[in-house]
């Protein structure tokens, strides 16, 4: 037995072709096909087996006659799915038992298996070989998410998620306006296995999958409990053994959609949405996704004249509003801001200026920024930074120029002018190098812990995009001073939290400590406010790096274009325009694999000569990761292991080593890559080792290169779920020619070399070279390999 999507077709299918591959009959049915499928199976040989699908729809006298094969010791496997028609199958069971009672021993004694859903991983896998397309990482959580592990399911998301109709939600959602014409075998199946609903249940059916897990009480009370107790008996339902709350899989949502006129379902939305409401005004916040669903659905008008509940959904309007609002999605935050106005709400401070910023633009963000508060009100400093932040990312982004003096009082404070070069400093795009100094020590200033945050990560951030290698201890710090920093309101200073954050977060993937830290980093992700959106854009960071450290140009884009557009939209120009050009090094990378040989040895040259003089440039971090080895300039001295990034030094010893043609080098820093989870790069190494061994004509060390090569893709294969073969660099096919073939084949026959020689009219020693040649070409250590090798034995 196998819920919807669970593969039970395809897994019957190979039991059937194993059974076939024995030499014994076997027979495949479906019971959909009514009196063909009964016929058929008349018809089969006494000794077949039978492979029966679709068996919820068995007819009374296919189980009789399965019946009556099994009590002669026949062999019967039949799939069925559960839901409402497998009640269909108790039913045509429970009338033959009355004409066979023992019918009732037969059943018993049969296998009851149930398919368990796949993994993550299994489906993750499934999904990468399956798709046309390259799937990124955000995309490939929400199908894990909405296919919850079941095969079918994840095929349909997957051909939905392919025509743009995975809703990126709270809650990952799906589009039903235009699925028609999709082939969606599950889909359909799940709708014909769920059977006919009222309006008022399939509208009950799409509001539970909108909202998070509820116990059945308050499922209840959201909707209708008879129309819960409808989804129950239907198999609709997922009940958590361990919580006891339940929820409606969105999959099975769209499945019944069509059932729900949009009038019942508009109904049914804003009748879960006062309830919730009512949660809210009584001090129990909403998660993310249920406050979104409320602010959507619930009616001011229903609620005139009753304050309590009309400041609770104002409240919540301004607080899903500032969420949207803070990561640019201006669609969805402009639909809530205007039933936010209509009950009278003001777009004041910085929520006003932001929400302004992506309506109108910066210029009609600033005006409405307010006045900067007295800096002697110790208790308004988080605002009072948090507005002079704003300011100058606002300023820099209009093109104003310099910071208007926006105090109260009549001159600038030390403080305020030292919070202000600083966010200056962080909305520059030229060098900030003579400003390190001042930087580093408001970074080392314990009296100012806020401003000493953003300090440094405006100092560790330098210091990475230009090679150095902060010290471990930094990390550790950077999460003291976040906490030493007080930034609690995130409806204050969020900017400066998200400015601080998603800089600490490139800096770990410029470094090799990402993979040591990215757990670190998810926890300090959970624990912000709008922690849903963040994990989405740490998400595609952190696939970036896998891509990146596999040597994945294209994939390595995909993922980080998805973390540019998911960011948080109130970061400073320094930091955007650091991103951007981080994108434009990944496209100039995917354009130079895309290219032609000719095309690729004329802009390797090019950029080799214009950075000759060039000690570093975080192109040329990206330009070694990915393999492209060649564009590399040769630095003329070795980086400072203590200063500079490690990766510094692997790719110094790496084009050194490459230069001098030095294979034994080249393999120590393949393995120093290996062991530091630099796959990619190390498997360049590998490589280029093999080419220079080939050329020596060194068949045993071509060998044992070869296996090294094996063993890493191996490797990568296994721990990478959206990796296949084809993705790796093929080790370099080089051919043999006519006389080493001739050669070769005349030694695998055994010949001597002087056999070989009179053989071919030729010198012995032109004969040892033919052969090195060969061995080396074709990995071959031995004339007894020779021998082994099926291409020439014959």
């Amino acid at each position: 037995m196998a819920g919807s999507g669970m593969g039970k077709t395809h897994v019957l299918n190979t039991l059937a072709e194993r059974w076939s591959a024995e030499g014994r009959p076997a027979v495949k049915l479906s019971c959909r096909g009514g009196r063909e499928a009964f016929r058929a199976a008349e018809e089969a040989p006494l000794n077949a087996a039978f492979f029966i699908d679709d068996f919820e729809y068995a007819a009374p006298e296919m189980i009789s006659l399965l019946s009556s094969r099994f009590s002669e010791s026949g062999v019967s496997v039949s799939a069925v799915q559960s839901g409402h028609l497998s009640n269909r199958l108790e039913t045509s069971v429970a009338e033959v038992m009355q004409e066979k009672p023992a019918l009732l021993d037969n059943w018993d004694n049969w296998a009851h298996v149930r398919l368990e859903p796949m993994t993550d991983s299994e489906i993750e896998r499934l999904v990468h070989e399956r798709s046309a397309h390259m799937v990124d990482s955000v995309t490939m959580g929400m199908i894990l998410q909405l296919a919850q592990g079941r095969p079918g399911w994840a095929a349909d998301i997957t051909t939905l998620a392919e025509h743009g109709l995975l809703i990126d939600d709270a809650r990952p959602m799906i589009d039903t306006r235009n699925i028609r014409d999709l082939h969606l075998t599950s889909l359909r199946e799940s709708s014909v296995s769920i059977g006919p609903l009222t309006e008022e249940v399939a509208a009950a059916t799409i509001v539970l999958s909108e909202l998070d897990p509820l116990d059945q009480t308050q499922a209840g009370d959201l909707t209708r409990s008879h129309a819960v107790q409808e989804m129950l008996s239907r198999g609709m339902i997922d009940l958590d053994e361990h919580t006891h709350l339940l929820s409606v899989p969105p999959f099975l949502a769209a499945a019944v959609r069509a059932q729900a006129t949009p009038e019942a379902l508009d109904h049914a939305r804003q009748h879960a949405a006062e309830h919730l409401l009512l949660q809210e005004a009584m001090g129990m916040p909403l998660s993310s996704a249920d406050s979104l669903f409320c602010a959507r659905y619930a009616a001011p008008e229903r609620f005139a004249g009753m304050p309590g509940l009309s400041d609770a959904l104002r409240e919540l309007l301004r607080r899903t509003a500032e969420e949207l609002v803070a990561f640019g999605h201006e669609g969805s935050a402009r639909a809530l801001l205007m039933r936010a106005a209509s009950m009278g709400m003001q777009l004041e401070g910085a929520f006003g200026a932001r929400a302004m910023t992506i309506i109108g633009g910066p210029k009609h963000g600033l005006a409405k920024l307010p006045p900067t508060t007295d800096e002697n009100d110790s208790e308004a400093r988080p605002e009072r930074l948090a507005s002079l932040f704003l300011r100058t990312l606002l300023e820099g982004e209009s093109g104003l120029g310099a910071v208007r003096r926006a105090l109260s009082g009549a001159d600038e404070s030390a403080e305020d002018a030292t919070a202000l070069r600083l966010f200056r400093l962080w909305n520059a795009t030229g060098s900030i190098a003579d400003d390190l100094a001042f930087i580093r020590q408001v970074a080392q200033d314990d009296s100012a812990p806020d401003l000493q945050l953003i300090a440094a990560a405006l100092f560790k951030f330098e210091l990475l995009w230009n090679g150095h290698q902060p010290a471990p201890a930094d990390y550790a710090r950077f999460l003291t001073l976040l906490e030493r920093a007080g930034f609690t309101d995130s409806l204050i200073s969020r900017d400066l939290i998200d400015t601080a954050v998603v800089s600490y977060a490139i800096t770990l993937l410029l470094s090799e400590d990402y993979r040591s830290r990215a757990g670190e980093l998810r926890a300090l992700v959970e624990n912000l406010s709008s922690a849903d959106q963040h994990r989405r854009w740490l998400t595609h960071l952190l696939a970036t790096a896998t891509a990146l450290t596999s040597g994945h140009a294209e994939r390595s884009l995909l993922e980080w274009s998805g973390f540019g557009q998911r960011i948080p939209r109130f970061l400073p120009r320094r930091l955007r325009e650091r991103i951007s050009a981080v994108t434009r090094m990944l496209e100039q990378a995917v354009s130079y694999a895309g290219s032609s040989p000719k095309e690729r040895r004329w802009t390797a040259a090019t950029e080799r000569n214009s950075g000759r003089d060039a000690r570093w440039n975080p192109s040329h971090l990206f330009s070694y990761l990915l393999g492209q080895t060649e564009r590399l300039p040769q630095l003329e001295t070795a980086p400072d292991e203590h200063k500079h990034l490690r990766i510094l030094t692997f790719m110094y010893e790496h084009t050194t080593a490459s230069a001098q043609q030095n294979p034994a080098a080249l393999q120590r820093v393949a393995q120093k890559l290996a062991e530091a989870d630099l796959n990619g790069p190390a498997l360049t190494a590998l490589r280029e080792t093999r080419e220079i061994l080939l050329k020596r004509r060194a068949s045993g060390a071509v060998t044992r290169c070869d296996q090294q090569i094996a063993e890493l893709r191996l490797k990568m294969l296994r721990n990478v779920p959206w990796l296949c073969d084809d993705d790796l660099p093929q080790t370099t096919a080089t051919s043999l020619t006519p006389r080493e073939i001739e050669a070769a084949r005349l030694a695998a026959q055994g010949m001597s070399n002087l056999e070989i020689a009179r053989h071919l009219d030729c010198s012995i020693r032109t004969v040892e070279s033919h052969l090195s040649q060969a061995r080396a070409k074709l990995g071959l250590a031995s004339r007894q390999d020779l021998r082994l090798h099926p291409g020439l034995a014959s």
